[in-house]
């Protein structure tokens, strides 16, 4: 079993968390994994863009990434990757400025 999952869906954070906060996720949602069912192959099946419902799907999607997008664990993520990236510009700059001199 894994200890965190990561979904991803049009290029996109889906979800990101244990198994355990997956489901409760989705179930959120109103799209619980059924209990018949392997939770990665639901999982994938309703992120996936199917042939003649590409609207609907992507639709869904939609729905998906930006339920998570403002989840508290969404937000998060967002604020560390915005850090990250801000940390990454200014020693790309402090290096720049270092070469020149």
């Amino acid at each position: 079993m894994f200890d965190k999952i990561l979904l991803m869906a049009e290029g996109r954070v889906a979800f990101i968390g244990s198994p355990a906060q997956a489901n409760e996720f989705f179930a959120s949602l109103g799209a619980a994994c059924p209990s018949n069912y392997n939770p990665a192959d639901y999982y994938i099946q309703l992120l996936a863009v199917v042939p003649s419902r590409e609207e609907t799907c992507r639709n869904t999607i939609e729905m998906v990434c930006d339920t998570f997008d403002r989840s508290e664990y969404g937000i998060k993520l967002a604020q560390a990757t915005e850090l990250r990236g801000d940390l990454q510009v200014n020693l790309i700059s402090v290096t720049f400025v270092i070469k020149c001199l």
